[in-house]
């Protein structure tokens, strides 16, 4: 993973088990990424999603919590907004107004011959 990325401790209540424990559902935006070192020192991106089980009286009697590890899949998201961004710079610099001549037309970013 990208080693300027922040990492932040997360206090034990915002943990994914403890908020489905409370009755939140997590799924779609509300699934947490947890970033976690493996015992070998890799960085992978696990992806919770989850549940609370209640009983028939409707309390909450446990949980289910799925883990999906998507480190491949935030890699490739963050090179392509990476490629994105230096392509709109590229391209704000082609349209800019030191790249357009008098007549409104793009000039030539060669040097003109001799």
């Amino acid at each position: 993973m990208d080693p300027t990325a922040r990492k932040v401790c997360v206090v034990s209540d915002q943990w994914p088990s403890a908020r489905v424990l409370k009755g939140e559902v997590l799924r779609g935006s509300s699934a947490a990424d947890i970033l976690l070192r493996t015992v070998d020192g890799q960085d992978i991106v696990l992806n919770a999603s989850g549940a609370p089980v209640r009983d028939a009286e409707g309390n909450i009697v446990g949980g289910v919590l799925i883990g999906r590890d998507v480190t491949q899949r935030r890699r490739l998201e963050q090179q392509t907004h990476e490629a994105l961004t230096a392509l709109m710079t590229m391209a704000e610099a082609l349209t800019s107004n030191d790249m357009t001549s008098s007549d409104n037309t793009l000039a030539s970013a060669r040097p003109a011959s001799m």
